[in-house]
């Protein structure tokens, strides 16, 4: 939620209140001031602390558009790599991803 790097791991550190805090005052900021007051927190996540993860923040480089695509070429008909990270125009969203997923399975089956 906090795309933030350096904000992201400070407001982590502070705890799960100082990282909701962040988030929804970066939705007021983008969206209004009503858009958090029917929102609570349901789950909080602290992989910036978790030994093997350390951060979970990724996104794409929006020139390098024309290289998603390649990335979900299925090797040798054999393996098929469906991800956020394959579609050639939304990388690094979640529908993306349940896209790639589809074309990966269609591939997969039209063997």
């Amino acid at each position: 939620m906090l795309p933030w790097r350096s904000r992201g791991r400070a407001a982590a550190r502070r705890g799960p209140e100082a990282t909701l805090s962040a988030a929804l005052d970066e939705l007021r900021l983008l969206f209004g001031p009503e858009a958090c007051k029917n929102l609570q927190p349901l789950v909080y996540s602290d992989w910036v602390n978790l030994p093997l993860i350390g951060g979970a923040y990724s996104h794409a480089i929006s020139r390098l558009a024309d290289v998603m695509g390649v990335l979900g070429t299925p090797y040798y008909d054999r393996v098929f790599f469906p991800g956020e990270a394959t579609h050639s125009y939304d990388f690094s969203t979640a529908h993306g991803a349940f896209e790639t997923g589809l074309r990966a399975a269609r591939e997969l089956l039209a063997r």
